[in-house]
């Protein structure tokens, strides 16, 4: 179209071009290179040259199948109510400690350890006695060890321990209603636990212990609160037997946050 429509600025054509010289036909067709990068590496051995002199030791080293997680946490609330609602302003703060130890070897044996520990207090204007009153009050100790059955089925034996960390008071009296093993409550139960994990990641994690028959010991220290937890008056214990069930589950919903729970 540039030959046609304007021929003024055509200063040379193809033919003057080849006239001198510039284009080589003989470079037209293109170059090929076979090349076999494997036979030009060097060899050489991986393994260092040891003398019969020289004595090798080699050490075995078992993984570490234990695993310790935990967490803990502080809370405070206020609670402020006008004069005209007749509710009275309250403070309370919560602390909560939770350590694990647990034990899994990938095969045949698992071994959980949890101890839950927590404590809150709360203001209270009708005990003149005590500002703070607590409001929870407890720490459980549990274990469960399992050896594998079938799949996600163990056979188990877990041990459960609650009991109280600080004295509770009556209001307006120094007549102590629970305090440090008073009660203590222990529960063995030989069972069944199942291992679950749901999800498409397996993040929603969990165990599920069942004992047809447990063994329950409600113990009592002080004598003035045998009574008040069914123990008879002299003793400071009282056994009973039945069916036992547990489960707990973990579930990471964030990097931040995450669900647990024990029933």
């Amino acid at each position: 179209r540039l030959y046609v429509s304007h021929p003024w600025l055509v200063e040379q054509t193809e033919d003057d071009i080849r006239q001198q010289g510039l284009i080589r036909e003989d470079v037209a067709d293109k170059l090929h290179a076979e090349s076999n990068l494997a036979e030009k590496v060097v060899t050489s051995e991986l393994l260092p040259e040891m003398s019969k002199e020289d004595k090798v030791v080699v050490k075995a080293r078992r993984p570490n199948f234990w695993k310790f997680p935990g967490n803990c946490s502080f809370g405070f609330t206020q609670n402020y109510y006008t004069d005209n609602w007749g509710a009275d302003n309250k403070y309370a703060g919560t602390a909560t400690v939770v350590l694990n130890a647990n034990y899994d070897d990938g095969k045949a044996l698992i071994w959980t350890n949890n101890l839950d520990m927590r404590l809150g207090f709360q203001t209270n204007k009708s005990d003149k006695m005590r500002t703070f009153r607590p409001t929870t009050n407890r720490v459980v100790y549990n274990t469960n060890a399992g050896l594998k059955a079938v799949k996600s089925w163990y056979y188990s034996a877990s041990v459960n321990i609650e009991t109280k960390i600080v004295p509770e008071f009556q209001a307006n009296s120094d007549r102590v209603l629970a305090d440090l093993f008073s009660p203590m409550e222990v529960k063995i139960a030989p069972g069944m636990t199942y291992d679950f994990k749901y999800g498409k990641k397996k993040k929603f994690t969990g165990k599920l212990t069942v004992a047809p028959l447990a063994y329950n010991i409600m113990y009592v220290q002080r004598p003035s609160l045998v009574t008040r937890y069914g123990v008879k008056k002299g003793h400071h214990s009282r056994h009973s037997f039945g069916p036992t069930a547990r489960v707990n589950f973990n579930y990471p919903i964030t990097k931040q946050i995450s669900w647990s729970s024990t029933l």
